[in-house]
Formats: C-alpha cells, structure tokens, sequence
C-alpha cells in the first residue's frame, strides 16, 4: 500500500510540473524598424544602378526639397520597368518592391554624399500614393522618417507629367 502511495504521489507531481511548464517555443523577436529596414534597401548598392547608367553628377532642380547636387539610382526590381531609353514609358508604373534612391551631395565631386531620400514602391505599412518615402543620412540617422507618410514628398512627386511619382524623367530627360 505504501509503495501504491507513492507512486501515485510521483505521478500527481509530475502531472503538475508539466502543467506549469513554460512555453519554450521560440523566442519573439522584437518588431524591426521600417527605417533602418528602407536604409538597409538603400544601403545595399550591389543590385542599383544609375539613372541612365551614368554616375554623372548633376545639380538639382530649382525648388527640389533636396539642394545642391544629386543622382539616382534603381534596384533590379525598377530597372526592369525602365525602358531603353532608361525612363519609366509614359503612363509606366513601377512594380512592387521597386527602391529609387537619390544620393544628395553637397558639391558636385561625388565624394561627399549628404544624405539618400528613399522611395520603395509598396501598398503596405507607412506607404502614401504607393511608396514609403525617407531621408537618411549615410550613417543611417533618419532625416525624413517613413512614419511621416510622404506628407512634404508627395505634393512635389504627384506633379503633372512626373512618371509614377518620379520626378527625375520629366526634370532631366
């Protein structure tokens, strides 16, 4: 009887332990920032090329909420939206995951980038008109978070004849 008992105290504390076990599934990770996710984007410049396909430098244009000097650049995505003539065709829009990145300088000597304002083609999260938009320094501090909704973008990028919300096409043909 003795034996009996304690085994069947055995089997209650087991039962017991197990119900209070923790859930040791995985461990939540912390939600990512969507801006240090769009500058990583930016960041990567091995899938981007230039509008074009020219580094050339040029300054930019008058009332551009980026000053001084300027180039753009498109990830694959974009780029496969351009046209030979390496423009978005009239009336084009760019697919899903296209980033455009303008590269600000303050001189035109491609060495002393400024700051990159970020558009990524996308119907999700922070997005305005179809685009998340940010401006990033080069060591990543936010100088335009997406969180903003392109509310000082959007107004300039809708103008008429501007190319799915680019500007580039109309201003530098």
């Amino acid at each position: 009887m003795k034996k009996v008992t304690v085994f069947a105290c055995c089997v209650a504390i087991t039962l017991v332990a197990t119900q209070c076990k923790k859930d040791e599934s995985k461990p939540t990770t912390p939600a990512s920032d969507p801006n240090k996710d769009l500058f990583a984007e930016a960041n990567a410049t091995g899938n981007y090329k230039y509008y074009k396909n020219s580094s050339t430098i040029l300054a930019s244009s008058p009332g551009s909420g980026h000053p001084n000097f300027m180039r753009v650049r498109f990830n694959t995505i974009a780029q496969g939206a351009l046209g030979v003539d390496g423009k978005l065709p009239s009336g084009g829009t760019f697919p899903e995951g296209s980033v455009i990145v303008k590269e600000v300088f303050s001189a035109n000597d491609a060495t002393t980038v400024t700051s990159w304002a970020v558009m990524k083609k996308t119907s999700t999260g922070n997005s305005a008109n179809g685009y998340v938009w940010g401006e990033y320094k080069t060591d990543g501090a936010v100088v335009y978070s997406i969180t903003n909704k392109g509310a000082n973008c959007a107004g300039c990028h809708a103008a008429a004849g501007n190319r799915d919300m680019v500007r580039l096409f109309e201003q530098f043909p």
